[in-house]
């Protein structure tokens, strides 16, 4: 693992034949330690995220804020599942790459496409995991055209495979726009979170669960 001195950081994990890419914005925050605090509500499990209470919920099956502020569900859940599948199925020949300053313009990605070339080209393919909601493949990035229709529809297979009902979709800006340049195909994928940066966000702690199975 390797940090730049941008602030991009870099996971290389043991090869076999071809690398999958899987790329994060860090931008959220991500430590999320346990509070110790009693809570009368059993169905409550209380965190806290800086100065925000967040609780979980195993009735709804949901991570929720204080209202206060937003909980950082983008892109905290992307790193989630990115860190869990690298954990259990550390065989796997996959790079992980986490940015920043990807709500800026992809500045984190551009500058590491720029100074790091070298570290991308052996990749054939990456998973962004930085899109909202449950079941989005974007295909289309800001109306650039990050992967072939054949790629996006092999990725919505693999999650009708885990129970999803993926939808091909377009999407805004997001780092793709940069890997692109060195990888030929992307997507960017569901994570779980829902009304992102607003103080009302929560996620979905099912359906992040569910894409780690998915990657």
């Amino acid at each position: 693992v390797s940090q730049s001195r941008y602030g991009t950081v870099e996971e290389d994990l043991p090869i076999l034949e071809g690398r999958e890419l899987v790329t994060l914005d860090d931008m959220a925050e991500t430590d999320t330690p346990v509070d110790d605090t009693d809570d009368d509500d059993e169905d409550l499990a209380p965190l806290v995220l800086y100065d925000n209470i967040a609780t979980y919920s195993t009735k709804t099956g949901r991570i929720t804020g204080d209202g206060s502020r937003p909980i950082g569900g983008d892109d905290k859940c992307g790193i989630a599942v990115a860190l869990r599948v690298a954990e259990e199925l550390p065989y796997l020949p996959m790079k992980i790459l986490f940015t920043v300053e990807e709500e800026f313009g992809c500045v984190g990605a551009g500058h590491f496409v720029k100074e790091n070339r070298k570290w991308l080209e052996d990749v054939k393919y990456n998973t962004t995991i930085d899109r909202k909601e449950g079941n989005h493949v974007v295909f289309d990035a800001a109306g650039e055209k990050i992967c072939t229709p054949f790629f996006a529809g092999q990725v919505a297979a693999c999650g009708v495979l885990v129970g999803l009902e993926p939808q091909l979709v377009y999407g805004s800006v997001s780092d793709t726009m940069e890997i692109v340049q060195v990888v030929p195909e992307n997507v960017n994928l569901s994570a779980g979170y829902y009304n992102a940066h607003c103080n009302t966000e929560y996620v979905k702690f099912d359906e992040v669960i569910t894409y780690r199975d998915w990657e």
